[in-house]
């Protein structure tokens, strides 16, 4: 199955990476770490999380308040976006309906 992460979803992830590693050094690299196992078990079993909108599902981090919005099919899933769940739902949901 072939991973393409959408280019606004890789800005999320840069940002979240940036905020985290400014609170405390290395903590920016423990939410790459869990977001990394968070996408490989999307890319294992991506019909496993809850449907949000239209096709998009939504995978929840583990230590992270965030979540990875995605759209899977039998060749690939495309990660939408990856989003502090206090965030406006309307940022991923925009997102969803323009990509899905």
């Amino acid at each position: 199955m072939r991973l393409i992460v959408r280019p606004e979803a890789e800005a999320d992830i840069g940002d979240a990476y940036a905020w985290y590693e400014s609170q405390q050094f290395g903590l920016g690299e423990r939410f790459l770490a869990e977001l990394s196992r968070c996408i490989a078990a999307i890319e294992q079993q991506p019909l496993q999380y809850q449907r949000v909108r239209a096709e998009a599902r939504r995978a929840l981090l583990r230590r992270f308040p965030f979540a990875v919005f995605f759209a899977a099919s039998q060749e690939h899933v495309v990660i939408l976006a990856a989003m502090h769940m206090a965030r406006d739902p309307a940022a991923w949901q925009e997102r969803v309906d323009r990509d899905v």
